[in-house]
């Protein structure tokens, strides 16, 4: 089992270039990537979403890559761009009788004035350094999911145990309740008669009927073999969050089937406590990739 939260670092410096990647994750019903890279590697960002989503299926991930280089920059001006600046703020001062002077100081503060020159082709061999970063990163990053996973694991596979323990005691209180039923309609009867003689054969066909009506045989039958399957996709190793969700959705059904067909108070507070087992294991599964 996997958490979908989780955090990566790592760090390479090698050839001049020092690069360091940073991981983040938390819960999403989707795979949502967000990867935060230097303008000059942002032609980068559709190669490093696709290798973040080879290693992670569920989750909002934040990817920060961060780079450092004893490159050095090559600054020039845009001579056409400067004049055009030029022209049009003495246009705009003479027009509108304003003060000021357009010198090299405002000029050089205007976006594209000084561009850098430098060779912006991105070097296979930085793509491939940063690859190596990400991946160690992310191998970091899955230690942490795994670690949160386990204990997300131990704590479900306790409380689905819990459950079954429950289902087992409703099948145990279930016979009880039909003879409880029996008593409370026979004395009903045995009261509104006349003669206090009740049909033995006609209550015994009510009683069946009640019994037919109340029957959860097949609901607690069913919900052991939700518990059962559940156990088990939780040793798998394929992502499982949204099958433990629809597993979940079933044993709450059954325990709500149980409860409306039964009239016992012993049984309604165990299909309860059911029902707040599935709560808190649902909460934990929302954290499950």
């Amino acid at each position: 089992m996997l958490s979908m939260t989780g955090f990566g670092r790592a760090e390479v410096e090698e050839k001049g270039s020092r690069v360091w990647v940073e991981v983040r994750s938390v819960n999403n019903r989707f795979c949502t990537v967000t990867v935060r890279l230097p303008k000059l590697l942002a032609p980068l960002e559709w190669r490093v979403t696709e290798l973040v989503q080879r290693h992670i299926v569920r989750g909002r991930v934040e990817v920060t890559v961060s780079w450092e280089s004893e490159r050095k920059s090559s600054l020039a001006p845009d001579l056409s761009l400067a004049e055009a600046y030029r022209d049009s703020l003495l246009e705009l001062k003479n027009t509108l009788h304003l003060e000021g002077e357009v010198d090299i100081a405002l000029l050089a503060t205007l976006p594209g004035v000084v561009v850098d020159k430098t060779d912006e082709a991105i070097p296979d061999s930085l793509w491939r350094l940063i690859q190596r970063v990400c991946q160690v990163a992310l191998g970091e990053h899955r230690k942490m999911r795994e670690t949160e996973g386990e204990k997300i694991c131990q704590d479900i596979v306790e409380r689905i145990q819990l459950v079954d323990e429950i289902v087992r005691e409703i099948e145990k209180l279930a016979p009880l309740q039909v003879e409880q039923q029996r008593e409370k309609l026979a004395a009903k009867l045995q009261s509104l008669l006349p003669s206090g003689k009740i049909d033995e054969q006609r209550l015994a066909m009510e009683v069946a009927l009640i019994a037919a009506r109340t029957d959860i045989t097949e609901e607690c039958i069913r919900l052991h073999s939700h518990n059962a399957q559940f156990l088990k996709t939780l040793s798998e190793k394929s992502p499982m969050g949204r099958k433990l969700d629809f597993l979940l959705q079933e044993i709450n059904r059954e325990a709500n089937t149980v409860g409306a067909k039964v009239n016992d108070a012993s049984i309604s507070h165990l299909v309860i406590k059911i029902k707040e087992e599935v709560e808190k294991i649902r909460e934990q599964i929302q954290n499950v990739e």
